[in-house]
């Protein structure tokens, strides 16, 4: 099994630096976001990708439909949105200040820990690990990104949070 790993393009909370994990507020690609995607589509053009999962979160389906043709099924799996910080709509910054603390177990009210959010996503690793698909893309966030990467790469947790993942960066793991 291969599987392709992607972050979102370039959104309009990305220039403004602001947190989102709501799906019902306007979070959007920038036009750099829709040209990421669509470079993003050059690359993958040579792997038969069979299936793309995408988190609940718009800017994920949005970057897919610029990546790949519209006969690949997309599949919406929520354990791939991005962190619920807690700070929906106010500054990463603020956020990074609240979590300085502990960054693997500080959670905000409403919020959820880096450790909640690798339980999470581990848990649709080991999902999708299961199954005998062939080739899919996986669209997410960057700390679901981070993670997934960690994980395959077998990196220890100081690691994976130093990880600086780019929009429509595009990352390749073999499964056997």
């Amino acid at each position: 099994m291969k599987i392709l790993l992607t972050r979102h393009g370039r959104t309009n909370y990305n220039d403004l630096g602001l947190c989102n994990s709501d799906p019902e507020v306007d979070v959007y690609l920038t036009q750099h976001g829709i040209e990421q995607a669509k470079e993003l589509r050059a690359k993958l053009s040579r792997f038969s990708v069979k299936k793309v999962y995408v988190s609940d979160l718009p800017r994920t389906h949005e970057t897919a439909r610029y990546c790949m043709s519209k006969n690949v099924p997309l599949i919406q799996d929520s354990r791939i949105s991005d962190i619920k910080t807690g700070f929906e709509c106010k500054p990463v910054s603020d956020y990074m200040e609240y979590i300085a603390v502990d960054k693997f177990f500080q959670r905000a009210p409403g919020g959820e820990s880096f450790y909640d959010l690798k339980n999470r996503v581990h848990s649709f690793i080991e999902d999708l690990i299961q199954r005998s698909d062939d080739c899919i893309l996986i669209v997410t966030h960057m700390d679901p990104a981070r993670i997934i990467t960690g994980y395959f790469q077998a990196l220890p947790d100081l690691e994976v949070w130093r990880l600086e993942i780019k929009n429509c960066e595009l990352f390749e793991f073999d499964i056997a």
